[in-house]
């Protein structure tokens, strides 16, 4: 709900760490995107065999059928792993996301797919990440400032997180990719780091 007006129909979005890839179908469904599912191998069985069962229909690539040549927007879904990334064409992608994924890896993966998003990611298109404030890294840790020429559209509490008792609270950021902006720092200031230990429940 809080980014379907940012999505438009026939956008090709893409989402690192899609997982059972519910997420994925619900954008086609809704915006009859082309969609890209980045994850390892034991992850993309279930949202391969979710979306064939779902969606039978649909045109669907596996990761080894794929290759440079192949126009991605003939396809409704696309499955990668993750080394296949550096095959996706510079400024391809309409919509990036990330939700509670980034919070499960190495500080150095989340850098090098901020990295990827930011060479991926067209003009006017968005970045939309949601991850726990804190789990393995905090939230305001993470170096958006890879993400250059992107202004924020709006930082946020999962509401949906911050009101169930025994789930830890999440943010959501979006981000927008403008090429005219003269300003590309977003990177998080001391007082954005210090400000953001508020955000905890008081139970956390």
């Amino acid at each position: 709900d809080i980014i379907k007006d940012y999505i438009s129909e026939g956008d090709i979005a893409c989402e690192v760490g899609s997982g059972s890839g519910l997420l994925a179908s619900i954008i086609n469904y809704k915006k009859k995107t082309t969609n890209i599912l980045i994850d390892i191998p034991e992850v993309l069985f279930v949202s391969i065999g979710l979306i064939f069962t779902i969606f039978p229909e649909k045109k669907i690539l596996l990761p080894n059928e794929f290759n440079e040549k192949i126009e991605i927007n003939n396809y409704d879904f696309v499955f990668l792993q993750p080394n296949q990334t550096k095959y996706l064409q510079n400024k391809s992608i309409n919509f990036g996301i990330n939700t509670q994924s980034f919070m499960e890896m190495d500080f150095e993966e989340v850098d090098n797919y901020l990295i990827f998003f930011n060479e991926t990611i067209k003009n006017n298109g968005y970045f939309f990440c949601s991850n726990r404030l804190r789990k393995r890294h905090y939230f305001f840790n993470y170096n958006f400032d890879f993400l250059k020429k992107f202004e924020k559209i709006f930082l946020r509490k999962d509401k949906i997180a911050y009101s169930k008792k025994n789930q830890a609270s999440l943010l959501n950021i979006l981000l927008k990719r403008d090429d005219d902006l003269k300003s590309n720092n977003r990177k998080f200031s001391l007082i954005s780091k210090i400000f953001g230990l508020f955000l905890f429940k008081p139970s956390e």
